[in-house]
């Protein structure tokens, strides 16, 4: 058997035992395919399955990745769901790795490899360890620097190392372990998706009592109000509300906790309430924790169904009917302004179906309270005094702009002010 097939025969069998691994998922992004050579771990390929904890280390900390039932979660944050592509890109890499050849096994040459036990100072390794349900060991390894291999074709490889093995190795296979636990957590880190276009109010209601009510009349209102505004206000532009109605489109979070695990004694939150056209209450309280850089944000989400907040659609303002006579004083235009009509038909999704997804949400969030980063956090702490134009503020004038505020190269010919001949002194004698 030459070398070309038994190449192929060794990837297809990887292959298959790859996608016995969590066979509902896609095939691993980084995982190395093996040519030949002794495997590191020899028999983990036909087990990948069994693996049921990952323990990963480095210098500065470390974390444990765990199997209950059919998913996997971060234990040091209550089991919160993981990505899952890492685990199995994570899993499957060490049971492909195949030794190229062997490297120092002298501790003091450890560190050009990055292959150093991850207690000592300034090491450059990452340990995995991997076990099953029973909490037997399955492998355990010190993960160096990445290179490319020589013998293989140049396929990549990279430096590793069994844990309590002085021996190093080259191996065949690349991967790059996150270190930090929170870059491990599942969903793109977004808490939910609320689509401002569903929004019909947002109401926040701050410590001090002052409330901000931002809403649309009828979901075709180009831009949210903002209620209550004092008198001789002017709201900074048009569409100045849009932000805070939409701030649930991207809520990302930063790390997690189980709720309840975080101690918010004596804080009071900023409470923000949005309501679909739908009938849908998504409940936001924020609570900030500390001061300057060491400062958190801490954000807890309920969701809810209220009938009585669903919004029956308008019926279509039309031309005046034919009989209309503008000149009858009985007839009149009715205001731009004015209500419209309303239809026996709601806007947006069914009752059942809103009520499917509140549950969905609550089992989503309710065991979770998220750290949010200052510009999330930002959006829930807008006042109606964000939303106005300050009138005090001196207004900035450009001496070079013409009055309606274009600068001169832009107007017309006829707007422009045309230049002047030199005026001759009476005293100029033509330098005679």
């Amino acid at each position: 058997m030459n070398q070309k097939t038994l190449g192929v025969l060794v990837a297809a069998a990887v292959a298959a035992s790859t996608a016995a691994f969590f066979a509902t998922r896609s095939e691993p992004t980084a995982s190395a395919e093996v040519k030949s050579g002794t495997k590191l771990f020899p028999g983990l390929i036909e087990h990948v399955n069994d693996v049921a904890k990952i323990e990963v280390r480095t210098k500065d900390g470390g974390f444990t990745v765990a199997k209950d039932g059919e998913s996997w979660g971060l234990v040091d944050k209550g089991g919160y769901p993981v990505n899952l592509d890492k685990v199995k890109e994570l899993v499957v890499t060490v049971a492909q790795m195949a030794i190229v050849e062997k490297k120092s096994a002298r501790p003091e040459n450890h560190a050009a490899m990055d292959v150093q036990d991850v207690d000592v100072k300034d090491s450059g390794a990452t340990q995995v360890k991997l076990f099953d349900a029973s909490g037997k060991e399955a492998a355990a390894l010190l993960i160096g620097k990445a290179r490319t291999t020589k013998g293989f074709g140049g396929q990549y490889a990279m430096f590793a190392r069994k844990v309590g093995d002085p021996q190093a190795y080259e191996v065949t296979g690349r991967i790059w372990v996150d270190g930090a636990a929170a870059n491990w957590l599942a969903d793109n880190k977004q808490v939910l998706k609320l689509e401002k276009t569903r929004v019909h109010s947002v109401v926040t209601r701050h410590a001090d009592g002052t409330v901000l009510d931002v809403h649309k009349n009828v979901p075709e209102d180009q831009a949210f109000a903002v209620a209550d505004l004092p008198e001789g206000a002017e709201l900074k532009w048009n569409g100045v509300a849009d932000a805070t109605a939409g701030a649930l489109e991207y809520l990302t979070f930063e790390d997690v906790a189980p709720a309840g695990s975080v101690d918010l004694t004596g804080l009071t939150p900023i409470a923000t309430q949005f309501t679909t056209w739908d009938g849908m209450v998504v409940d936001v309280e924020l609570y900030e924790k500390g001061e300057g850089d060491a400062a958190k944000g801490y954000v807890a989400v309920k969701a809810s169904f209220d009938e009585t907040k669903r919004f029956k659609k308008v019926a279509p303002v039309g031309p005046p009917p034919p009989e209309a006579n503008p000149t009858d004083p009985t007839w009149a235009t009715p205001p731009a302004d004015a209500a419209k009509p309303a239809t026996d038909e709601f806007v947006g999704k069914a009752p059942d179906e809103v009520r499917k997804e509140v549950d969905a949400l609550n089992a989503k969030l309710s065991k979770w309270i998220y750290t949010v980063p200052g510009y999330t956090a930002a959006n829930f702490k807008k006042t109606i005094k964000d939303m106005l134009k300050d009138k005090s503020a001196p207004q900035e004038h450009d001496e070079g702009a013409h009055d309606d505020g274009l600068p001169p190269e832009l107007l017309s010919p006829e707007e422009q002010t045309p230049e002047l001949p030199p005026v001759e002194s009476p005293t100029d004698d033509g330098g005679k």
